[in-house]
């Protein structure tokens, strides 16, 4: 994961794709209650898997994150 500050709102992020082909910019931290599971966290572009409600939690110490597109202060709404 290359770490690079968000354009709007200089928080840190990483580039993801997701399982559907499309590009994401994600949290750089993680959080317990994330949605967003890396699958592949050493390609150039990490692939990863959005948890729905109905899925089972992961794995205990599993890496969780959030999208940043949900956190992000200064996105066009």
């Amino acid at each position: 994961m290359i770490l690079e500050p968000c354009r709007r709102c200089d928080q840190r992020i990483w580039w993801a794709e997701t399982e559907r082909g499309k590009k994401i910019p994600v949290n750089a931290w993680t959080s317990p209650h994330g949605n967003v599971i890396p699958i592949d966290p050493e390609a150039d572009v990490p692939l990863v898997h959005f948890l729905t409600k109905t899925e089972e939690p992961p794995a205990e110490g599993t890496r969780r994150y959030i999208s940043h597109l949900t956190t992000c202060k200064k996105r066009r709404r």
